[in-house]
């Protein structure tokens, strides 16, 4: 404003430059000196901000802090910054209720023009973790395997992160769950979803408990008990504890979902990982059945034969995944120039397809070996399943390899875990998450396929309640729509649809893709009320 008076004043005095060429040279000179001065200051910060970063890059995590912390003083807003100070606080496993609002800030406060790293949620939940907010700590671990992948958060050891939150462990000495009113932020209230969301959870709870009961009162009785005991008995005690794990996990998702509420996030369920006594179960049964060696955090081989696959229709056999570095023993299983659905494999999985460029044949393999010897014993259970011709293929990478090559590499990379994060086919038939029980309404089941006019009309009559289509074992197709918690409306949908022309639906229950005995179900559910 001092400059455009100046202006004008200048051009009534247009004959008088001596005078205001003086106060145009004095305004030059003051500008100068204050992007002099804001410049300075930028390089000053550039030195600390460099020997922070080369700090934290090396793993020297208490002069990082130091750096980052100085710079905080002068841009206390810089979510890149606060962040940087929060992960250096978690590695330094101190003070992580300031790691928590240093974290906490930084994502709130990331923008397009100043970002944090993608890691930020883990490092929060690793915050939340070593304060002892446990149930924090497993809803930020589950958004970052969400948004990051379950490759990413394999690589930062997030199950075993959750599996001690779920334990109670984790926390530093004297952090042990703070009161709320020694945090910073003061207490809000609770909106009214989280007490219905809450009373859904504990019912839900009740069942998971009724049901487990159930199975125990069945343990104790003589039907089931010594190895005497009956093939049904012992198989309605599994369908007991089957659907108490089901039960659990809904539990567990409406808990996560009240606390997602309370912590003023976005209402989404969000399964909270359980200890699945169901699931290590069937482990132990594939690892009797199955000599291959596994372990959770990574394999030394990836096979199993599925007794009785159901298999999704819409499924297709992955073709030229990604593999694991170093050595690995494939089963050739067989060659095709058309696709081969996966129900020809017969419950051998995983089996992927390898296509070279420029050829029209696919080989299929199955499974994934470290060593000759697991690749040998799982190599007769194909040969068992009549792939006579079936033989073993060692790679390098994406190279075949020759036997005596392999020998040499096996002393390398024989004990090296590798992950298997392709999808392959079957890859989720062993699945550590209980399945969902459910009634379902059955519209047709055959032998072959129907005719894709009649199976377009099916797709409309479901649109809004979904429709699977699967082949089971003994090779009968099942279209089954919806997924229904209770028998009535189940039932009250399948006289719908049988007054629409098909007169054959009927209702089923379900555990995941495994049929049980309807009335089964419904004699565990009328226990549960």
């Amino acid at each position: 404003m001092i400059g455009l008076l100046k202006i004008r004043r200048c051009e009534k005095n247009i004959f008088r430059p001596g005078k205001y060429l003086l106060a145009f040279s004095l305004m030059a000179i003051i500008s100068s000196l204050q992007d002099t001065s804001l410049f300075s200051q930028d390089l000053q910060s550039r030195p600390v901000r460099q020997q922070a970063l080369e700090a934290f890059s090396r793993g020297d995590f208490e002069k990082a802090y130091n750096g980052f912390s100085d710079l905080l003083n002068t841009y206390s807003k810089d979510p890149l910054y606060k962040y940087y100070s929060g992960v250096c606080l978690v590695q330094l496993k101190r003070d992580p209720l300031t790691a928590v609002t240093l974290l906490e800030d930084a994502i709130r406060g990331a923008n397009i023009v100043r970002t944090v790293p993608p890691d930020g949620l883990f490092w929060l939940a690793r915050a939340y973790q070593q304060a002892g907010d446990y149930n924090k700590a497993i809803s930020s671990f589950n958004s970052y395997s969400e948004a990051a992948g379950k490759r990413k958060a394999r690589e930062l050891n997030v199950p075993q992160y959750i599996k001690e939150c779920n334990e109670g462990r984790g926390a530093l000495a004297a952090t042990e769950i703070k009161k709320n009113d020694e945090r910073k932020e003061p207490e809000k209230p609770l909106p009214e979803k989280y007490d219905r969301i809450l009373s859904e959870a504990l019912v839900l709870q009740n069942k998971a408990d009724s049901a487990s009961r159930i199975a125990d009162n069945m343990k104790k009785t003589p039907a089931a008990s010594g190895e005497a005991g009956t093939v049904d008995a012992k198989k309605k005690i599994i369908d007991a504890e089957t659907i108490a794990a089901s039960f659990q996990k809904k539990a567990d998702e409406k808990y996560n979902e009240a606390h997602a509420v309370a912590d003023g996030m976005s209402v989404q369920a969000t399964p909270v990982p359980q200890k699945d006594t169901i699931g290590e179960n069937r482990q132990k049964v594939t690892k009797e059945n199955n000599p291959v060696s596994m372990v959770s955090a990574g394999v030394l081989s990836s096979f199993r034969v599925a007794e009785k696959p159901v298999y999704d229709l819409n499924e297709k056999v992955q073709i030229n995944p990604p593999v694991p570095q170093g050595l690995i023993y494939r089963i050739q299983v067989a060659v095709f120039r058309n696709e081969v659905a996966p129900s020809y494999f017969k419950g051998i999985t995983p089996v992927y397809g390898f296509r070279t460029d420029g050829s029209d044949r696919t080989n299929y393999y199955a499974g994934m070996f470290r060593t000759k010897a697991d690749a040998s014993k799982a190599l007769l259970q194909v040969r068992q399943k009549g792939f006579k011709d079936a033989f073993i293929v060692a790679f390098s990478g994406n190279k075949i390899i020759s036997a005596d090559r392999a020998a040499v590499l096996e002393k390398e990379w024989g004990k090296k875990f590798f992950i298997d994060d392709t999808q392959g086919t079957g890859s989720t038939a062993v699945d550590t998450i209980p399945p969902t029980l459910s009634f379902r309404v059955e519209i047709a089941r055959s032998e072959k396929p129907l005719g894709a006019e009649a199976e377009e009309n099916i797709r409309k009559l479901a649109t809004g309640r979904g429709l699977d289509i699967w082949q089971l074992s003994d090779g009968t197709i099942v279209y089954l729509i919806g997924k229904f918690i209770t028998f009535e409306s189940a039932e009250d949908y399948a006289s719908l649809v049988a007054r629409n022309g098909y007169r054959d639906a009927k209702v089923g229950a379900w555990l995941g893709k495994k049929e049980i005995p309807l009335e089964t179900a419904r004699q565990l559910f009328e226990k549960l009320e």
